[in-house]
């Protein structure tokens, strides 16, 4: 027993450690926007175009990582990002072209899947039964404390030299961070308290005839549509509110900050009440939170909605798996998710270029804000439609 409890808690260190690197990796491209800029010559337009590009990457590439990781294990899926993922920071201290910027990116985004949430989420579902929300929750706060301490290290790297350095040191301290963490993983040890019929790998066509899968991918779709789309224009918002660009940043950093808690607090949450129960009051919260963007913002509403957003839409990272997991399957957690995931293509497309929009043609955000909040609503009737408990026959061909 000790034993076992030793190597759970190795997996769940190996797993985190493979979160943050992820999170350094996924975050790192707005630190040296104005510097690559000035030196390449390039427009912000050009720059900025990195970021679809990766996001696309990751939500394309998940359904694979998803398969591999649940037929494969995690550990080769952890080790693959791993040095993707260093080799790709190491690739940008050398670029010179758009074009190899956006190669570069390609690659970050299929590290970013193959070290997020699917591979270190099969890890946890495949060892953990009790208490399996803390360990997920303890894990997926890692790429949150990756995406606050890398701009940091990067900027650090760079003091003295340039962003070729940053890049370059990051790559080459991932490789040192990265490799070992994966190693400690393993494969996965299961637990089996699924129903029979779903103990069987997924295929594609039962799953895509389940009404649950749907109801999710809305979900999904609605809150990446959110999410990404007030993230976006989350800085500017506050600045055209009176705030100081210092002011803007701060309180974008405190609301990324507030998320460690929302991960962390989700998993033993969803563990007391019930995963569905869990699910479904986090999005509550998210539903709550966009409505505060359709009052008059003042100082206090606006500290509200900084905290409830950053709490309640960093732990929909934890609450989603773990509804996953229980509706179809602990051993089925990263390809039905991987599949899932697919909702962030046209989810973290139509949220940020759809506020953009409104606001150049209408001179506010009010009515994208007002889409986002009645998307939350309907994420929430439909997650409280999902079945918590059982499984459909998702058994394919022999």
């Amino acid at each position: 027993m000790a034993g076992g409890r030793r190597g759970d808690a190795l997996v769940v260190l190996g797993c985190l450690a493979c979160q943050i690197g992820m999170g350094v990796g996924g975050y790192i491209l707005p630190v040296f926007l104005k510097p690559i800029a000035e030196e390449l010559d390039w427009s912000r337009t050009v720059y900025s175009l990195a970021h679809p590009i990766m996001s696309t990457s990751v939500a394309l590439v998940a359904p694979v990582v998803g398969r591999l990781a649940d037929r494969r294990g995690p550990r080769p899926v952890l080790l693959v990002g791993g040095v993707l993922m260093s080799l790709a920071l190491l690739a940008a201290g050398e670029m010179q072209t758009p074009e190899q910027f956006y190669a570069i990116a390609v690659v970050c985004g299929i590290a970013v899947a193959s070290l997020g949430d699917l591979p270190t989420g099969a890890a946890i579902a495949g060892r953990f039964e009790e208490r399996r929300g803390l360990a997920l929750g303890m894990v997926y706060i890692g790429s949150s404390i990756g995406g606050s301490l890398g701009p940091l290290l990067a900027t650090a790297l760079a003091a003295g030299a340039s962003w070729r350095a940053g890049f370059s040191g990051l790559g080459a301290s991932l490789w040192v961070f990265l490799v070992p963490a994966a190693l400690l993983v393993g494969r996965k040890r299961e637990v089996t308290t699924s129903p029979p019929d779903a103990q069987a790998s997924p295929s594609m066509r039962p799953l895509l005839r389940t009404r649950d899968f749907w109801l999710l991918f809305w979900a999904i779709f609605s809150f990446y549509a959110y999410r990404l789309g007030v993230n976006a224009h989350l800085v500017a918002y506050l600045s055209d509110l009176g705030a100081s660009d210092a002011m803007a940043a701060g309180g974008f950093s405190a609301m990324v900050g507030v998320g460690i808690a929302g991960k962390l607090l989700a998993g033993g949450f969803a563990d007391r009440i019930g995963t569905r129960a869990a699910t479904v009051t986090n999005f509550v919260l998210i539903a709550f939170a966009s409505s505060l963007l359709l009052v008059p913002v003042g100082g206090a509403v606006l500290g509200v909605f900084l905290v409830v957003h950053g709490f309640a839409t960093a732990a929909e990272d934890v609450v989603i798996p773990l509804l996953v997991a229980r509706r179809f399957g602990a051993e089925n957690l990263a390809t039905v998710y991987g599949l899932l995931m697919l909702a962030l293509v046209p989810g973290g497309t139509v949220g940020p270029v759809l506020a953009g929009w409104i606001h150049d043609t209408f001179d506010s955000y009010s009515l994208a804000f007002g889409l986002f909040a009645v998307g939350n609503v309907t994420a929430v009737i439909a997650l409280a439609a999902v079945r918590p408990r059982t499984a459909p026959s998702l058994r394919g061909s022999p």
